[in-house]
Parts: structure tokens; sequence; C-alpha cells
């Protein structure tokens, strides 16, 4: 077709309205769940802090704030209610998919923020920075891992191993004892960089969007 470029405003534009009809079709359940896992983390930080120290206390905030991102990010992509933007625009699965996991991901990290806040201020885990660099670095892993089995398989099998490569990627304390599960965590901290954590995040992620060629629902009429 000969037509002209859409300038930046316009693109803006589309781009925020499709964010707005995302809003409307993640499941209504991620806030509540956000807000729930949020809430968790802050107790679970003043429960360790208070029994044990700081590092624990992180620790165990991180763990809860990247369980509720695996929850939501397959809430996100169920495929319980029908992908209504995506069959009723030509727009196309791979942005579809990006803005709907972008939406959850806003909603994550902005419960995310407020709790680390709460948390810090209670004076039982570790500084603001820290505490927030302990549940986001590895929120782009485990938010990539998600997204990419819940395209390739089920939503489940997303939270299968997003549940298993948690504690994996959780900062662990000073003194924990690294047996087992432990020394496996520890391993992979110790050998693996914070910044290779993040690319394999957005790689999974990138792949994920690249290859969601077909609607995140069909129609049972067309399937």
């Amino acid at each position: 077709m000969d037509a002209p470029r859409w300038d930046v405003t316009r693109s803006v534009r589309v781009t925020m309205a499709l964010i707005g009809a995302q809003v409307r079709v993640v499941p209504w359940l991620v806030v509540p769940v956000a807000l729930a896992s949020a809430g968790m983390a802050v107790l679970a930080a003043r429960f360790f802090g208070v029994g044990q120290d700081a590092g624990a206390a992180t620790s165990g905030f991180a763990s809860l704030m990247l369980l509720g991102v695996v929850v939501t990010v397959a809430m996100g992509l169920s495929h319980r209610s029908r992908d209504a933007v995506t069959l009723t625009t030509p727009i196309g699965p791979r942005i579809v998919l990006f803005a709907r996991v972008a939406v959850v991901l806003a909603v994550d990290v902005g419960c995310g923020l407020a709790a680390s806040a709460l948390a810090a201020a209670w004076g039982v885990t570790e500084p603001f920075p820290e505490l927030v660099g302990s549940w986001l670095i590895p929120l782009a892993a485990v938010a990539g891992l998600v997204t990419f089995l819940s395209v390739w398989t089920l939503p489940w099998v997303g939270v299968l191993f997003g549940v298993t490569a948690t504690p994996l990627l959780v900062p662990l304390p000073a003194d924990a004892v690294r047996i087992g599960v432990g020394a496996v965590a520890g391993w992979v901290q110790d050998a693996v960089p914070p910044v290779v954590i993040v690319g394999a995040g957005v790689l999974l992620f990138a792949v994920a969007i690249a290859t969601a060629k077909r609607p995140l629902i069909v129609p049972k009429a067309a399937s």
C-alpha cells in the first residue's frame, strides 16, 4: 500500500491505546495477586529480619516478590479467556504479547518498589537500592523464562520452571548453608554475573515475542 509513514506522535498514541486495551484484557486477578505477593514479601522480610539478619530478610523478600512475578505473568498469558485484542485487530500477536507482558510487569514492579520502600523503612533489610536489586535483577530472567514457556508450551509449565528457577537466582544470605539447592544457587550466583542473568531473560523474552506467530487464544470454532 502506498501510504505515508506514521509520525512519532501517532505511533505513541497507538501504543498507548494498545496498552490500555491490554489492561482491560489482562485477568483482573493480576493486581490482587501482585499486591498480595508484595505484602507477603514485606511480612517475610520482617520475620527473617527480626529472627535472623538483614541478609536473610532481603533473601526472603526477593523470593516472595519473584514468586508473585511467576504467577502474574502466567496469569497474564493464561489460555482461559479469549484473546480478543489479537483476534480483532491487525497488529499481530507479537505486539500484543509484548504489551500484555509489559502491563503485567509494570504492575509487579510498581508493587515491588512500594513494598521495598516499606520493608527498607522498617530497617530489617539491606538498604533500599540493594533490596530493589535483589528482586529486580532476577525478575528479567524469571519473567523471560515464564513468557517463553507459556508461548511454547502452557502457562502452568512456565509456573513450574519459574518456581524452580527462583531459589537459584535469589541472593543468598552470607551465612547460608550451601547444601543441595543452596549449593547450586551459590554456584550459579558465583559463576554468572548479574548482567548475564538479565541478558538471558531479555533474550528469552525476545525469542518468545519473535516466535509468537498466532494469537495466545484460538477460538474453538477455528481450532
